[in-house]
């Protein structure tokens, strides 16, 4: 079946699906998200006595014949994602995340049921519905004990996540898959240009080269060859890239790599986290790359150096070097200071490896963004190019170049 971008065509899809692997009629379909996915809440019958068994495929368990709730995700093409290995990356990475929250409750990763690659027509995940509602637009109307009970679940389960100690077969950096026999082994990232890798550098380094490639075809950076940025580009990657990215004693880890309030479920009751979701970024990096894809709401992410604005770059200095009692206190339209402190509070006493506990995490993350800035993604996203304007376009080249060149500058190039 080919690639479909009709509602219509997904639903008909989901109807034919759950009646021919499981006999089960589709009562209704809720269309809950379209971002980097397409995610619809499912309502079936009861199986019959005569309902076809599970797949025989690697990370699934079979659907409960009482279970009449699923979630469905598809990938979208249009996420400049490796479609590729995506969807076996997302299972591998879930099967990962269950085994590692396992010690305190496994079921906060949904179970899967089904899976499909790309490359059979549409990617797809036919996973266990989870109740419980999204904890990011809640967040910040909870109180202050809310927030710190909340919290305290965050960095129990980033814990488990980033101590998790990796089965004996997966020996790589980057994407993981299932080899012939089920096992997770190392694999492509679904971000484009990543693994497998045998080191932290050259996983780097892999994602240097991509977003250089990228950078050629992307009609509005054009490479970058209006000026001596290019050769000055060229010459961070043959000369400085290893010597940063080696700075920290890099350990294969984990990564969920979105880990926020969106993909966060919690009971309104009870403030209890139900469900951790969405792993279409997860991969094997280093202990300190979770802290470049997660946590902005709650002032987690360790977001890049030269931000023009004061309240960003205080919190990147506390992020590395420690918060301080006059920093809860502190206050800004942008930022939740309490929040940010108290996160760091528990996240210390939940014995999380912290930034300002990872040697060279400083430099890691200044190449990390330096990286992405090479190629911006929104320039490659046609939903974004059709609403943006020529001023808003040239508003964030320019932009990206000053970041690019006061990087290069500080690292004597």
């Amino acid at each position: 079946m080919t690639v479909a971008s009709s509602p219509d065509d997904y639903e008909d899809f989901i109807k034919n699906l759950l009646l021919k692997e499981y006999g089960r009629e589709t009562l209704f379909i809720d269309p809950i998200r379209h971002h980097n996915a397409r995610v619809y809440g499912i309502t079936i019958s009861e199986a019959g006595p005569n309902s076809p068994g599970p797949r025989a495929q690697p990370g699934v368990v079979p659907l409960p014949s009482d279970t009449t709730k699923l979630v469905i995700r598809f990938s979208d093409p249009a996420s400049i994602l490796n479609e590729d290995v995506r969807v076996q990356n997302e299972v591998a990475v879930m099967t990962l995340a269950r085994q590692a929250l396992k010690p305190l409750d496994e079921s906060l990763v949904p179970l899967v049921y089904a899976w499909s690659p790309f490359s059979e027509g549409k990617g797809w995940t036919l996973m266990e519905f989870k109740q419980g509602v999204p904890l990011g637009d809640k967040f910040p109307g909870l109180d202050a004990d809310g927030k710190r009970a909340v919290l305290q679940q965050i960095a129990q389960i980033f814990k488990r996540i980033q101590s998790y100690e990796l089965p004996g077969s997966i020996k790589t950096y980057g994407g993981l898959k299932f080899a012939e026999d089920g096992t997770i082994v190392g694999g492509k990232t679904p971000i484009a240009g990543g693994g497998p890798c045998g080191t932290l550098t050259e996983l780097y380094a892999e994602y240097f080269k991509t977003q250089m490639v990228f950078a050629d075809k992307c009609d509005i950076v054009k490479g970058w060859k209006d000026s001596d940025l290019r050769t000055r580009l060229d010459k961070f990657g043959a000369e400085r890239l290893k010597d940063l990215v080696s700075q920290v004693d890099a350990r294969p880890t984990l990564v969920h790599g979105d880990f926020d309030g969106n993909n966060i479920l919690f009971d309104e009751a009870t403030n209890k986290i139900t469900a951790l979701l969405d792993y279409d970024f997860g991969h094997i990096g280093s202990q300190a790359d979770e802290y470049f894809y997660s946590f902005p709401s709650i002032h987690g992410l360790l977001i890049p150096p030269f931000i023009p604005d004061p309240d960003e770059e205080h919190l990147r200095e506390c992020l590395l070097h420690g918060f301080s009692s006059e920093d809860a206190e502190r206050k800004s339209e942008s930022h939740d200071w309490a929040t940010a402190f108290v996160r760091d509070e528990e996240f210390g006493k939940a014995g999380v490896e912290r930034p300002v506990h990872i040697k060279g995490i400083d430099q890691l993350s200044s190449v990390f963004w330096f990286i992405q800035n090479i190629s911006p993604p929104m320039f490659f996203l046609e939903r974004w190019r059709a609403k943006a304007t020529p001023e808003r376009i040239a508003m964030i080249m320019g932009m990206t170049r000053d970041s690019l060149e006061k990087n290069l500058e500080h690292w004597g190039l």
